[in-house]
């Protein structure tokens, strides 16, 4: 008697659900896909939803970004339709859910620049709106990958959309039968790319110069290993927004006259928990008489740090300072302030950047 190593094992047979039997919550009923608001988890989450649906017979959807009331209920269902989950932007709630039970986890890496062109394209938004966005993203994906049973996956665009096909269902448990009929039935020999035109109408994102740069910048930042990537995040300063309306990425100095106000705000960016040291660098001329300013950081909805300090004449200045996030999932706020009415002076912020810190 010979084994056949290759043939993947046959569907379990679903159990029936009475008040003495409820519906298990194992791996042949729930799977859960992760990945960034995109064409490319839309299209992961529709393989996974017609793979069980063959392998099963039917597949419910759910999303599964909070445990809202009706996330629980739908959980808690007694239907014995298998589940999907899907988790675009998970919060802490679904990370700890996630990680207690025992279902299989698909986590679909896209790298931060490709996922924020896929976005704009979709919305039609600001780049700016686009890349918040995907950082509060990004931080649950990085969450969920930390699992330890989850698989990520990085599809390759120009391969066949069925190799994506192909390590789904390997995560899933599904029979090599329904596999192969996916692939034949859809047509999955095509390049992956072609696929996804084919599946999502919208248009590409092409942007100018500066927001290729900036996308540049911020993805080699956003990766599913950012704090072990990079010793310190070099942030594009048009991160952060002039604070006059309306409200424009900020580009070049800020004439200064005029009364107290805020002069630039954002990013609005999201960074995991842990100590943090931020460096800020800024040019600043003309005060004359000196001018008064503030800088604050706030996360975890409160001010971490403020600073006021006074400028005579001008000169590069170079602000550090130490703070933590507790709360992953709330962005971070860096503000700048004149604190009094000027006469004269012009300021602009030149560089700015975060280091993951060890714990003092």
């Amino acid at each position: 008697m010979t084994a056949d190593h290759g043939a993947a094992p046959a569907p379990r047979r679903r159990r029936k659900s009475t008040a003495l039997a409820p519906l298990p919550a194992g791996p042949e009923h729930f799977g859960l896909i992760c990945g960034l608001p995109t064409s490319l988890t839309y299209l992961a989450a529709d393989f996974a939803r017609d793979l069980m649906q063959r392998a099963y017979g039917s597949c419910e959807v759910i999303p599964f970004n909070s445990m809202s009331e009706e996330t629980v209920r739908r959980l808690a269902g007694a239907s014995i339709e298998p589940k999907l989950l899907l988790s675009e932007v998970p919060d802490d709630s679904i990370v700890r859910y996630a990680t207690a039970e025992r279902f299989p986890v698909v986590v679909v890496d896209q790298g931060f620049a490709e996922a924020c062109r896929d976005f704009i394209s979709a919305r039609d938004l600001a780049l700016l709106d686009a890349a918040r966005s995907i950082s509060r993203a990004q931080i649950g994906s990085i969450a969920i990958s930390a699992i330890e049973r989850a698989i990520i996956i990085r599809p390759e665009f120009d391969a066949p959309a069925g190799q994506l096909a192909q390590k789904i269902a390997a995560v899933l448990g599904v029979a090599h039968d329904a596999l192969t009929a996916m692939i034949r039935d859809r047509a999955l020999d095509r390049p992956l790319e072609a696929l996804l035109c084919e599946h999502f109408s919208h248009g590409a994102f092409v942007g100018d110069d500066r927001d290729e740069g900036t996308l540049a910048q911020l993805d080699r930042i956003y990766s599913l290993t950012m704090t072990r990537q990079q010793e310190r995040f070099n942030l594009p300063v048009a991160v952060l927004v002039d604070g006059k309306p309306p409200h424009l990425p900020m580009t070049g100095p800020i004439e200064l006259v005029g009364p107290a106000r805020c002069l630039t705000f954002g990013p609005y960016f999201n960074f995991p928990a842990g100590h943090w040291e931020a460096s800020i660098e800024f040019f600043a001329d003309g005060n004359v008489p000196a001018n008064s300013f503030r800088i604050d950081l706030l996360a975890d909805r409160e001010a971490k740090v403020d600073h006021q300090f006074q400028i005579e004449g001008g000169g590069s200045y170079r602000l550090t300072f130490d703070f933590e996030i507790q709360d992953q999932y709330q962005p971070i706020e860096i503000r700048t302030f004149i604190c009094s009415g000027a006469i004269s002076g012009r300021f602009c912020l030149t560089a700015l950047s975060l280091s993951p810190k060890t714990k003092p």
